[in-house]
């Protein structure tokens, strides 16, 4: 199970950094749309997919770089280019958070179960075993008794069932 968790990891680490790349030139909706698809792909809690997706973010941002510097055959030499490339990684820093906002979403729908620690499911049974805390409110004054209370533990009046 170890082993298929960190080949999700993987594939969602380096399928989204390509996504990221093309996606990341839409405002907002591309990288939620982007980390959502690399959510759905690892599975995983929240927390996880949030560093794993911005991770795979800043991959897409070396690799939106590269092939601008190499493709485009951009020199990075003026004063112009550099405040373009300090706009265009301010881009790119905001676009990430958005990729990983994505992936939380798609993590929270997919239902992981790291989500719900303290629900479990039973063999054969489909419904959800849940302790439930009753309490009785006292018609006195309003206070929360614990079930099998006789009387109100704030102002001792008689609680009738």
């Amino acid at each position: 199970m170890r082993l298929l968790d960190a080949l999700r990891a993987f594939l969602g680490l380096v399928i989204g950094a390509f996504l990221y790349v093309p996606l990341s030139l839409i405002p907002i909706v591309g990288p939620i749309a982007s980390g959502y698809a690399q959510g759905m792909i690892m599975r995983t809690s929240p927390g996880r997919a949030f560093l794993l997706v911005v991770l795979s973010g800043m991959l897409g941002f070396f690799l939106s770089l590269y092939i601008i510097s190499t493709v485009f055959a951009y020199e990075f030499g003026s004063l112009f280019s550099w405040i373009a490339l300090w706009m265009f990684f301010a881009w790119n820093l905001m676009q990430t958070g958005f990729n990983g906002i994505g992936c939380v979403f798609a993590s929270l729908a997919s239902g992981s179960k790291q989500i719900h620690p303290r629900t479990r499911q039973e063999k054969g049974n489909s419904e959800l075993d849940i302790d439930i805390e009753t309490f009785i409110i006292c018609p006195s004054c309003g206070i929360s008794n614990p079930d099998g209370s006789v009387s109100c533990a704030s102002c001792a009046r008689s609680l009738q069932r």
